[in-house]
């Protein structure tokens, strides 16, 4: 994971460890607000993205750009999706 990940886990309130589909599910029913993948085919986040996108949420890669497949995603609840960019990307 990028060195922007330390901070976002050391700033959460708990952190987990949900993979593949199970975790962008809760981040549509509002369980979690930040999911993602290293690395990811279109096949394993193109349905989850559509959940949470249709539930106010946002799926970018971690650099902030439109997913591809075999790239990384990062999805959230929507109103924090800049700020864990930002982390991503190596920002404080």
């Amino acid at each position: 994971m990028p060195d922007g990940w330390r901070t976002i886990v050391e700033r959460a309130w708990s952190d987990r460890g949900y993979g593949d589909f199970w975790q962008y599910c809760l981040l549509a029913e509002g369980v979690v607000d930040v999911a993602c993948d290293r690395e990811a085919r279109v096949w394993d986040y193109a349905g989850a993205r559509l959940l949470i996108e249709e539930a106010g949420g946002r799926c970018t890669t971690f650099g902030g750009e439109r997913l591809e497949d075999g790239g990384s995603v990062v999805a959230t609840n929507g109103t924090l999706h800049d700020e864990v960019v930002a982390l991503l990307r190596g920002g404080a």
